[in-house]
């Protein structure tokens, strides 16, 4: 049987990545915040070429 029913579900605001011009960076960041000392994420970021 379809079910193409709409529900509301609620993502906890810890969970939340908020307040960010780029999401993509933001992700990355929260993601693998340990792996990257200060500025080499935006230097790795901005090296890439193409996007998925």
């Amino acid at each position: 049987e379809l079910n193409d029913a709409n529900d509301i579900i609620d993502i906890p605001q810890d969970m939340l990545i908020e307040n960010s011009r780029d999401p993509l960076v933001a992700i990355v960041n929260s993601t693998y915040d340990q792996v990257f000392s200060h500025g080499q994420l935006y230097v790795a970021i901005s090296r890439v070429t193409t996007y998925f």
